[in-house]
């Protein structure tokens, strides 16, 4: 794991290294709680609030990214890289969907302002949740 960006002002610590592991390795956008249950497997005494602090300081430092959603929950992303996201309102699985060069540049053309990164959410209900559904 590259602590590079930010090892002269963070000290390094077992407990982040294993927390960055584990977002960069996952093919889902987990939670804070489903990245404490994994880490809890490697390292027992982990607390709680130590995933949690880690977690925003991972995010503040940009080698992790944090997703926000409408329920309230907070998944995280080891793509701080411009993309978009569906959400699906029932099962509240996350998806990354790569943007095309197209769409970015019409969403950079709505304002004035310099955009320098772009992060959409698109809601609805996933394909295995319609397909529960039939």
């Amino acid at each position: 794991m590259v602590f590079r960006r930010w090892n002269k002002r963070y000290r390094h610590s077992k407990q982040r290294q294993l927390i960055l592991g584990i977002v960069q390795n996952a093919a889902d956008h987990p939670t804070a709680d489903r990245i404490f249950q994994i880490a809890r497997k490697q390292m027992p005494t982990i607390s709680l609030g130590t995933v949690y602090r880690n977690l925003q300081l991972l995010s503040e430092t940009g080698l992790i990214s944090s997703i926000r959603l409408d329920d309230k929950s907070i998944h995280y992303d080891r793509s701080c890289a411009s993309h978009f996201h569906f959400v699906c309102r029932k099962c509240h699985h996350v998806e990354d969907i790569p943007p095309d060069s197209k769409t970015t540049q019409q969403l950079h053309a709505l304002t004035d302002h310099q955009v320098d990164n772009v992060h959409l959410q698109l809601y609805g209900v996933c394909r295995r949740c319609q397909n529960k559904q039939e």
